[in-house]
């Protein structure tokens, strides 16, 4: 896989001549070895985690820098750290934590590191001073200040160790073309980190970079990583319409949308979509069960997820759907289980509609994890999960056996 989050708060810091190096279980040999070398000169760590093993894997690597160099200021970012700051500054293998996206206060932050300039002057961050946590001024980024971004500097990384296989193309490779997403899907933490805005690259700018992927790299296909590629129906169009007016010959799929957005799409830009390689979409359908997509708040009908179906089918697109179940309905455990098995039912008995409609779309079926700062997650507590108060006890969340 490539580091895109990596990728993105190192691409003003490349541009500008810093010299980054970024280090991924995927494409290092020895990624513990390797971070050790390279801190010896440098200005700070940065760790980015998602909550779990890359928080396990994050903190081990932080103990041995920490040994090694007890002055080198290590930094957190990415996903855990934007929704619990606080509680992740407060541990002692952690200095400073960014808030939301990094691409510009990540930048701001080494060239204050560097400088020795007062640490409350870079917006969007959390760090320690003394025994006293400091949170700075909150700045969003803007759509112009996206737009204005050098491109991902893919050429950080060893690109070949990165392009892999998929269901769409022999030489898929990754991009994020918006940050964000403007629903608000209980499981979801995306409206905690950025506040449900919606910042996206203009269809001018996905265009002349998908362009460039398939020149430099001799990409055959793109994988869309957006939190949701189709908020946007013109740039939707404007997209697809740009590829095919360059004549750029790719497949791109893995792009997530809703469904209640795209059957309102209008034909000529499905028909835009197929031309332009449009392979698969990925859909949270969630569940069969109207009930669960209530207490989700997915602003979803069942009925939808079937109309959907029938439109990737005639235009010849795949489905990648994500369902979940075991919500938290209820503090009583039978009456959890009487919900969990009528979700259990819906959802096959969904899917079983689904496949007579098409039968070359993919399934994925996940067991309901509580999220920090998700609203669902909230609602578990209440009901009595003991959730971690440690960056350490998050780090084994998702392996402690179900109570």
């Amino acid at each position: 896989g490539v580091p895109l989050a990596m990728l993105a708060i190192s691409r003003v810091l490349d541009k500008e001549g810093y010299e980054v190096k970024i280090i991924s279980r995927f494409v290092s040999e020895n990624s513990e070895e390797e971070v050790l070398a390279e801190a010896a000169d440098s200005i700070c760590l940065g760790i980015s985690a998602m909550t779990g093993f890359q928080l396990k894997d994050g903190l081990s690597i932080a103990q041995k820098v920490r040994r090694k160099y007890p002055k080198l200021p290590i930094v957190w970012g990415g996903w855990h750290p934007s929704i619990l700051p606080e509680e992740t500054v407060r541990d002692k293998n952690v200095d400073i934590v960014v808030v939301g996206p990094g691409d510009l206060t990540f930048p701001a932050l080494v060239k204050t590191l560097m400088s020795g300039k007062n640490l409350k002057e870079v917006p969007n961050i959390v760090y320690k001073k003394g025994k006293r946590v400091v949170f700075t001024s909150v700045k969003p980024l803007t759509v112009e200040e996206l737009n204005s971004l050098p491109p991902l500097p893919y050429h950080l990384i060893d690109v070949e160790k990165s392009i892999h296989g998929t269901e769409y193309g022999d030489r898929t490779i990754p991009y994020i073309s918006s940050y964000g997403c403007p629903f608000r899907c209980g499981f979801c933490v995306e409206s905690i980190v950025n506040k449900r805005r919606w910042l996206a690259f203009s269809a001018k700018r996905v265009v002349n970079e998908w362009a460039n992927l398939v020149k430099k790299y001799k990409a055959d296909s793109i994988a869309v990583y957006d939190s949701n590629f189709f908020v946007d129906q013109k740039r939707t169009f404007d997209i697809c319409e740009g590829l095919l007016k360059k004549k750029i010959k790719i497949k791109w799929g893995n792009a997530n949308g809703r469904v209640g957005q795209l059957i309102k799409y209008e034909p000529k830009v499905w028909q835009a979509m197929e031309k332009s390689g449009c392979s698969m979409i990925l859909t949270g359908a969630e569940s069969g069960s109207q009930e669960a997509l209530d207490l989700i708040e997915k602003d979803m009908d069942v009925e939808e997820i079937v109309e959907f179906t029938r439109l990737c089918h005639k235009y010849h697109i795949k489905i990648l759907y994500s369902f979940l179940v075991g919500l938290p309905w209820s503090q009583n455990p039978g009456e959890n289980r009487k919900y969990i098995d009528g979700e259990y039912r819906s959802t096959l008995s969904l899917i079983d509609s689904l496949l007579k409609v098409s039968n070359r779309n993919r399934y994925t079926y996940y067991v309901f994890l509580p999220y920090p700062g998700a609203a669902l997650y909230d609602r578990a507590v209440k009901l009595g999960l003991k959730a971690p108060k440690s960056l350490q006890g998050w780090s084994q969340y998702l392996m402690s056996p179900e109570d």
